[in-house]
């Protein structure tokens, strides 16, 4: 799903130390593969142990480096990653300032953080007639919006005073049965009676099959890559080591 085209723009075409902060499995298999020395960083010490089971050879390698930790507080040493992809570590319930601080820290010099964000393309027909057909029951029905907003705060803060973003278009495709479960099982669609219900779910057969013509259809989606340049100049704030963490040595 995730093409190529993205994955080298957002992580450049070179072999770095990667830090992969919330540690996907797909993600620490892909940058693995594509010969990246990668710390993964997961809050959660039953994902890390998963991990270590999974990439054992690479562990064992020091490939991969495995650290239960958040994304506040990073044990690394300064100017030790090129590269620190984010996404789902910008959740709400973060610290973002002292986030930022910490990744300004352990970036090199010419370092930077990626993230993306994906939203569905309403403009095609066929998506268009399905959520107009959806919101004539739920107005707040098929957004298409996933964006992680927390991200837009990063891309402001002063330690990242440059940025770069580029759009890459996905085709994920979905048959007759899962576009009619996907509508069916939304909850103003449960909500209505088995009169309605077979009404609605008639009408969005009906969508799919004038546009497949005998095929399947491809959901349309627009992936949005973001990169944020550290500026070390930028940054005022002394690196003190915290004694009491372990601290790791990525060289």
């Amino acid at each position: 799903m995730f093409p190529s085209s993205a994955f080298n723009w957002q992580l450049g075409t070179t072999a770095s130390t990667v830090l992969n902060l919330g540690a996907a499995p797909a993600m620490v298999s892909r940058l693995l593969s594509s010969g990246h020395f990668v710390v993964a960083i997961d809050p959660d010490h039953e994902a890390i142990a998963r991990l270590q089971q999974r990439f054992w050879q690479a562990y064992q390698e020091r490939r991969l480096i495995l650290i239960a930790g958040s994304i506040e507080h990073l044990p690394l040493l300064p100017k030790s990653i090129d590269v620190a992809i984010v996404n789902k570590s910008l959740n709400a319930n973060i610290d973002l300032h002292k986030a930022c601080t910490e990744l300004a820290n352990v970036l090199t010099d010419t370092g930077w953080v990626t993230g993306n964000n994906m939203s569905r393309d309403d403009t095609v027909p066929w998506v268009r007639r399905l959520t107009k057909l959806l919101r004539s029951i739920d107005e707040t029905a098929m957004t298409g919006d996933f964006t992680n907003k927390n991200h837009e705060r990063l891309l402001e803060n002063k330690y990242f005073p440059s940025t770069d973003s580029h759009n890459f278009r996905l085709w994920i495709p979905i048959s007759r049965v899962d576009m009619l479960k996907m509508v069916e099982t939304h909850h103003s669609v449960s909500a209505l009676t088995q009169v309605a219900r077979d009404e609605l779910l008639a009408q969005a057969a009906k969508i799919y099959d004038e546009a497949a013509i005998g095929g399947d259809l491809r959901l349309p989606f627009v992936l949005n890559c973001w990169r944020a340049y550290v500026d070390r100049a930028e940054i005022t704030i002394p690196v003190s080591l915290d004694t009491e963490a372990p601290w790791f040595s990525l060289k």
